[in-house]
C-alpha cells in the first residue's frame, strides 16, 4: 500500500497554516467474478437487523393498542370521562413508541432496500462474459 505524507503546513511550518495531508492508495483494486444467480442472492440477502427489530416494536404497538384504545375511550368518548390511570398512560407510551420505532425502521429498511437493488442494477449491467 503507497502511503504519501505531505509534512508541514501551507504557511511553511509554521501554526495556522493548512493541515497535514496523508492519503493512501489500495496496492491493487480486487474484482469478483460471480454468476448472476449469486448475484440476486446478494441483492435479496438481509443483513441486518432493521427488520426484526421492526416486527419486534410493530408486535409491541399492537399488544398495546387494546389497552391505549380502551383508555383513550373511557378518557375521551365516555360521559363522565375518567382521568387517565397509570397503566393506561402506559399503554399509550408503549403504543407511541412502538408505532414510531416501526415506522423509522420500515423507512430505513426501505432505503437500503432500494440501495440494493440500485447496486444490483448497476453491476448487472455491466458487461457479461459467457463461460
Amino acid at each position: 500500500m503507497d502511503v504519501v505524507v505531505v509534512q508541514g503546513t501551507a504557511s511553511g511550518g509554521g501554526s495556522g497554516g493548512a493541515p497535514i495531508i496523508r492519503t493512501t492508495t489500495p496496492p491493487e483494486v480486487l474484482r469478483h467474478n460471480i454468476s448472476h444467480e449469486q448475484l440476486v442472492m446478494l441483492a435479496d440477502l438481509k443483513r441486518d437487523g432493521i427488520s426484526g427489530l421492526a416486527w419486534a416494536s410493530l408486535g409491541i404497538a399492537g399488544g398495546a393498542f387494546p389497552g391505549t384504545a380502551e383508555a383513550l375511550i373511557k378518557a375521551y368518548f365516555t360521559v363522565p370521562a375518567a382521568a387517565l390511570t397509570p397503566l393506561g398512560l402506559a399503554n399509550v407510551a408503549l403504543f407511541l413508541v412502538g408505532a414510531a420505532i416501526c415506522a423509522v425502521c420500515f423507512i430505513v429498511a426501505a432505503s437500503r432496500g432500494q440501495r440494493a437493488k440500485t447496486i444490483f442494477e448497476e453491476i448487472a449491467s455491466q458487461p457479461v462474459s459467457r463461460t
